[in-house]
């Protein structure tokens, strides 16, 4: 006898689609970022512990969430970045379809404060594994800052397939080296296991976080520059003389 379709109830959706989304730390820290981003910020502080198995913070000077949205942020297809159906062809934004942070909250411990200009206290939500258990008043600075602990814990064999502490390190502080570089306008500061691994002024030059990243001058460096219609090409290549054995210090923004 063939089973009959039925269903699946909110919490097992939730599951299937964090493992759609986020399958390792440095997918959580991407969503959380690029969140930041799309919020304004002009200084976002990433710190995990264990390659971000064990502790993730992200902290961002944004425009904050409004108290009275908090909780919905964290249900499914949630955004304020889409309206009608015709804002699909027009987003300008790193993300809109509004999935993040109910995939993150669905297999962590998380702890979201946010605080809007317009208001003297940020509000605390925290949530465990897709359930809200606590949601409070308190003092903070404006913007966001959200805290992740245990992440897929209840998804063992997930939790099973992560790298060791130092390879999921690396593949944090790549994807953070990369999108510093596309948005040099934004000081990026990134700590791991209680030491500043690097961090990056805001100051809106390329050019300063290359000689930070790669060790070298910038006469190092050859600059492009080209524009042809309605397309411009812009950064910066190295020098014939200094060289890389593979493609890992090549950055792309679209």
């Amino acid at each position: 006898m063939l089973p009959k379709i039925k269903k699946l109830s909110k919490k097992i959706s939730l599951l299937i689609s964090a493992g759609e989304v986020i399958d390792k730390p440095v997918s959580i820290i991407k969503e959380l970022v690029e969140n930041s981003i799309d919020a304004s910020a002009k200084k976002i502080i990433i710190e995990i512990k264990n390659g971000g198995k064990e502790y993730i913070s992200v902290t961002d000077d944004g425009s904050g969430i409004n108290p009275t949205e908090i909780e919905l942020a964290f249900e499914t297809h949630s955004t304020s970045k889409l309206t009608t159906k015709d804002d699909i062809y027009k987003v300008s934004s790193l993300g809109f379809r509004g999935e993040a942070l109910s995939s993150i909250s669905s297999i962590s411990k998380i702890k979201c404060i946010s605080r809007i200009k317009e208001k003297d206290f940020a509000t605390s939500l925290e949530i465990k594994f897709g359930n809200i258990i606590n949601k409070t008043n308190v003092g903070a600075n404006y913007g966001t800052k959200i805290i992740i602990n245990e992440i897929f814990h209840n998804i063992p064999a997930r939790l099973k397939y992560l790298q060791k502490g130092k390879s999921e390190a690396g593949k944090i502080t790549q994807f953070i080296q990369s999108i510093s570089l596309g948005y040099p306008e934004i000081s990026f500061k990134l700590i791991i296991d209680d030491r500043t691994r690097f961090f990056t002024d805001g100051d809106n030059s390329q050019i300063t976080n290359l000689i930070k990243f790669y060790k070298l001058k910038s006469l190092d460096f050859i600059q492009l520059d080209v524009k042809e219609n309605n397309y411009q090409l812009s950064g910066y290549i190295s020098k014939p003389d200094n060289n890389f054995g593979n493609r890992s210090r090549m950055h792309i923004s679209v």
